[in-house]
């Protein structure tokens, strides 16, 4: 548990023979509450047919449905395959983890969200939003200027997360 709060990126190596266990779960789940950037590492790809590394993904997507932006990398630590797509991803993340997206361009994507679907009204107030800033990085945080705030229901700030994590 110190290791995640420490940590900017949390990589968790699992047996894709085995599967991801509860217990690897709980450990993703600590560090997506704590706001930190992951990667699911299977390990012992060597040992896989291309049918039964698409399997685990499968598999280790399903265990991850709570978190479905995490990235998943095969390698092998015998052979040494993957281990700098491995590096690559963990840099990727991290650049992610720390970038700070201008105002503007906040606000340009937000209007596109917006169009596509407008927050869902929620007792006599339509909420409405004025714009968007980035307060923080590591991890990214945004706040929304709205004349209602109690009224955007948490599945639409999830929809906007994700519309976020997309772009």
């Amino acid at each position: 548990i110190r290791g995640i709060e420490r940590a900017h990126v949390v990589v968790l190596l699992c047996d894709p023979v085995e599967g991801m266990a509860e217990q690897d779960t709980k450990i993703l789940d600590m560090a997506e509450e704590r706001g930190r950037a992951m990667i699911v590492v299977l390990n012992k790809s060597d040992l896989l047919s291309k049918e039964e590394r698409s399997k685990a993904d499968e598999l280790a997507r399903e265990k991850l449905s709570f978190a479905p932006y995490v990235p998943i990398v095969h390698t092998s630590a015998k052979t040494g395959r993957g281990v700098a797509e491995l590096f690559q991803t963990i840099e990727k993340v991290r650049q992610d983890f720390f970038r700070r997206v201008p105002t503007g361009e906040l606000n340009r994507f937000f209007e596109q969200v917006l169009e596509v679907r407008p927050p869902p009204t929620m007792g006599a107030r339509a909420p409405r939003i004025y714009y968007v800033t980035q307060a923080e990085v590591a991890p990214p945080t945004f706040i929304a200027m709205t004349n209602a705030p109690d009224s955007i229901h948490f599945s639409y700030r999830r929809f906007v997360t994700n519309q976020l994590r997309k772009t």
